[in-house]
């Protein structure tokens, strides 16, 4: 989603989802509201989030780019809340507080409140910050497009799903931008059973494709322990992952996948595949 610094709002809709995974209907009305100008829909072949944020960083016009997911509930000031912190021109980014549904709490029961219940916040923080040093969380921040594009966008490296908005929030602020918090700029996650890039397709992606993110994260940013701590997590979302210790056959292929992310993290912790190399 983009928008400009006044009461315009303009949607851009990324679409990486394959033709015959698309509900016809669903597919109909986006096509349906590109053609009425409601939205501008581009659809990609291939499914990739960071490169599908570059994309977005291209074709957008506008000086602010808010990125949202396509399942969230969000307030009615949700827009100037994200939008008041730019008027400071070091200002290269905003986060915003995201509530998470639990995945086992009813999706329709889900109200549109700040801490609702069956939610929880991503971060245990509800005061703002001038220079935040954490990260900007994917479904819910917005970027100033030219210090986004100075930083040389999201890496498609990152193909998982995993660490991709981490990483480039490391990168904004080690190019001399400022990320700030608003706890005002808050939404529901609802974390829907359908779609996105880590539940229903994430049996596509190889094992080291899933923890690719982890390490590329690690090697790139951090050291010592907390470099363990993050690889000890890929190591949890890959070999020690439920679904592969219950079942024999996927031990070999899911520790190789693991050494794999290992040693593709650490070669391309200098490469940032972004926004000036990524291909259409």
């Amino acid at each position: 989603m983009r928008v400009r610094c006044c009461d315009v709002v303009s949607v851009l809709v990324i679409d990486q989802t394959p033709t015959d995974e698309h509900v016809r209907e669903y597919r109909v009305q986006l096509e349906k509201w590109h053609a009425t100008g409601v939205i501008r829909l581009v659809t990609l072949t291939e499914s990739n989030l960071p490169a599908a944020r570059n994309v977005a960083l291209r074709e957008a016009t506008t000086e602010i780019v808010m990125f949202l997911d396509d399942d969230v509930l969000l307030q009615e000031a949700f827009f100037a809340s994200h939008l008041v912190p730019f008027s400071d021109p070091k200002v290269g980014g905003v986060a915003g507080q995201v509530f998470h549904r639990d995945y086992h709490f009813p999706l329709e029961k889900v109200e549109n409140r700040r801490g609702a219940p069956g939610t929880a916040p991503h971060f245990a923080c509800d005061q703002q910050s001038n220079d935040w040093r954490e990260v900007m969380v994917g479904c819910n921040h917005s970027v100033r497009r030219i210090a986004a594009i100075s930083t040389n966008g999201y890496d498609s490296n990152i193909v998982g799903g995993y660490c991709e908005d981490g990483d480039f929030s490391y990168r904004l602020r080690a190019s001399g931008w400022r990320i700030v918090f608003r706890p005002e700029a808050w939404l529901i996650h609802l974390k829907s059973p359908s779609g996105g890039c880590r539940l229903v397709r994430n049996s596509s992606f190889s094992e080291r494709n899933k923890l690719i993110g982890f390490t590329i994260y690690a090697f790139r940013h951090f050291h010592g322990s907390e470099r363990m701590r993050l690889l000890y997590r890929a190591l949890r979302a890959g070999p020690l992952r439920r679904e592969n210790i219950v079942a024999p056959h996927r031990w070999w292929p899911a520790a190789a996948g693991y050494v794999a992310a290992l040693r593709d993290g650490y070669r391309l912790r200098d490469q940032v595949k972004g926004i000036s190399t990524h291909e259409n």
